[in-house]
């Protein structure tokens, strides 16, 4: 992937697998998503219970994104851990996606124990991914085989090579 060096004749290219590719699910309250997202139907009460968001007063919603983006030529890629600040800050200085890609992620982390919770409530179902609920409740554009695979528990986790 890409030469990530603003020097000529100075090749860094890097390796990453395809199967790495993948979307991971992000849940909050509808309020806290930004406008710029495709959010589809508020999840229904019952598939939030045992979640953060049992009690909740105010709707749910789930999106998917992608555990990748493109790094420009000429940017300076951003090393760390999102759940640092500095980090997220970096990030966002790259722009307005990165930033809310940067806060969604981070977002996803924090709340790690309700995503596998939402989808022991048959949110998804990985053994046998329903493609209207997906599509219902988190991607409207998601068509099986021809979209990211949804990535397990350790959606945000990935290997990079540098070569």
């Amino acid at each position: 992937m890409g030469n990530t060096s603003d020097d000529i004749g100075d090749c860094s290219l890097c390796e990453i697998k395809l199967a790495f590719f993948k979307a991971f699910i992000v849940a909050d309250e509808c309020a806290n998503f930004d406008k710029a997202l495709n959010l589809r139907e508020n999840i229904m009460p019952a598939l939030l219970a045992n979640t953060s968001w049992t009690d909740s007063l105010q709707p749910i919603m789930a999106c998917t994104l992608p555990n990748c983006f493109p790094v420009c030529y000429g940017q300076e890629p951003i090393y760390g851990d999102i759940r640092l600040e500095d980090v997220r800050t970096r990030m966002a200085e790259l722009g307005k996606r990165y930033e809310i890609w940067v806060a969604y992620a981070h977002s996803a982390i924090l709340l790690v124990d309700d995503i596998p919770t939402l989808i022991e409530n048959n949110v998804v179902d990985f053994n046998n991914p329903k493609e209207e609920n997906i599509r219902r409740y988190l991607d409207p554009n998601y068509f099986n085989g021809e979209s990211l695979c949804l990535a397990d528990l350790k959606g945000l986790c990935g290997t990079l090579n540098v070569v």
